[in-house]
């Protein structure tokens, strides 16, 4: 990811979270390199029917080790959890804390060995 910027600086596109300066900085605090996977989570609710005032809240990880214009394909989106209505939820960490916890044990599998998020 850095390595694309530090390249070309003089034609630099920010399209894309990633290339923000926040996490620029915390890409070189916490030393990002090829080797990691990057990922991003977003939450939003949505309306399954047109006359329904039902919601169901969807949760998803992104895969962002590719360009901007890969990784919103389908192929690196991946369904975390999925809220059924009919109201907002009340206690959305309560819902997150699971596909989170998740991701933590995958990462200390092996002996701390598994998934590098």
């Amino acid at each position: 990811m850095l390595s694309n910027l530090e390249t070309d600086t003089a034609n630099i596109i920010y399209d894309d979270i990633l290339y923000g300066s926040e996490m620029q900085e915390l890409a070189k605090h916490i030393r990002i390199t090829g080797d990691n996977t990057v990922v991003s989570s977003f939450l939003d609710g949505a309306q399954l029917y047109q006359n329904k005032k039902s919601d169901t809240w969807i949760f998803i990880w992104v895969l962002n080790n590719f360009s901007p214009n890969q990784c919103y394909q389908k192929k690196c989106v991946y369904p975390g959890t999925i809220i059924p209505g009919p109201n907002k939820p009340k206690l959305m960490d309560s819902y997150l804390y699971q596909a989170i916890h998740h991701v933590a044990a995958l990462q200390h599998e092996n002996n701390g060995a598994g998934l590098h998020i």
